[in-house]
């Protein structure tokens, strides 16, 4: 535009709430470049969400003392992220992985020139905006490359805000999913392994393999116990459940009402933990130890796990 005019330059910004910025304060936020270009510097970080309105008048006035307004421009600001502070608390730490796990293969919006380099950069919502913020480095889909985000950008700060101390117990406040435990196992490997590639270590590693030790710990059996069997009754097949609060070996032995052995399922030695579904419980398939299937009636299970030992029922209908 031409400058030998006088103008007056304004920008506002509203929020859907109503609140509303002045960003032209003075004359020193603004340079003229050219013929038809000006710069503006706002002096502060626009707010995510925000309507900002900027209006371009003459500086002469009107016969009715208005100035005539040359040119009036209006967009709307996008989200905001810092790559690697997915909780947006303005610091990265290990509790930046939270949403990380929460969102765990969604995706999204890609990041136009979306990176993992600590700078702010602007991003489109997601359908779930919160997921948006997860998506560290930008690439449209929540994986382990976040996970890698947040370790390259480890304990930096938005605004030179102080990093508080991370609990002893993490797992005690926040972390406290077991179900949890095989995402962050995921992010644990892939940061070992990266860290062996290039050489270098990985704090954020090593708080996470403290979580997952802790989440175990919560996660296992307090006692022994024999579960009953499902279905039951049942023909041909049935799945004994069980759980172990200590590494055993583990076997099941079936008896007809006389006390006769009928089968041993022999488990081997197991960990501490639940064995409740058709994946990891024990399985019979209603044959004998020689391959016969056996005939409808009441039989009962035992198990045996160290010094623990315990009896069911169980009924084959055929």
């Amino acid at each position: 535009m031409e400058t030998l005019t006088p103008f007056n330059f304004r920008v506002e910004g509203k929020l859907e709430s109503g609140s509303v910025i002045t960003y032209s304060q003075n004359e020193k936020q603004y340079t003229i470049e050219g013929m038809n270009m000006i710069t503006f510097d706002p002096g502060s970080t626009l707010r995510e969400k925000e309507t900002i309105t900027i209006r371009v008048s003459s500086g002469i006035e009107d016969v009715n003392g208005k100035f005539l307004e040359a040119i009036a421009l209006e967009f709307t600001t996008g989200l905001i992220v810092w790559p690697g502070d997915t909780n947006r608390d303005g610091n990265v730490d290990v509790f930046d992985i939270l949403p990380v796990g929460q969102f765990w293969g969604l995706t999204g919006e890609l990041r136009r020139k979306g990176s993992s380099n600590w700078r702010l950069q602007p991003a489109i919502s997601w359908a779930n905006k919160q997921a948006t913020y997860a998506d560290a480095n930008g690439d449209g889909v929540i994986n382990l490359d976040d996970v890698f985000a947040i370790n390259d950008n480890w304990k930096k700060t938005v605004n030179d805000r102080i990093v508080l101390p991370m609990p002893n117990s993490p797992v005690q406040s926040q972390f406290s999913n077991p179900e949890m435990i095989e995402i962050y196992k995921k992010m644990y490997f892939g940061l070992e392994n990266r860290s062996r590639e290039i050489g270098v270590g990985s704090e954020l590693a090593m708080a996470l393999k403290k979580i997952i030790d802790q989440l175990y710990m919560r996660s296992l059996p307090a006692v022994t116990k024999l579960l009953n069997n499902y279905p039951n009754p049942f023909n041909p097949e049935t799945w004994i459940p069980f759980q172990l609060a200590d590494p055993q070996e583990v076997s099941i032995t079936i008896y007809d009402l006389k006390g006769r052995k009928v089968r041993i399922l022999d488990l081997g030695h197991k960990k501490a933990g639940y064995y409740l579904n058709r994946g990891n419980a024990a399985h019979w398939d209603g044959r004998s130890d020689w391959g016969e299937l056996i005939a409808s009636g009441i039989y009962f299970y035992r198990i045996k796990a160290g010094n623990f030992s315990g009896q069911n029922r169980l009924v084959i209908l055929k």
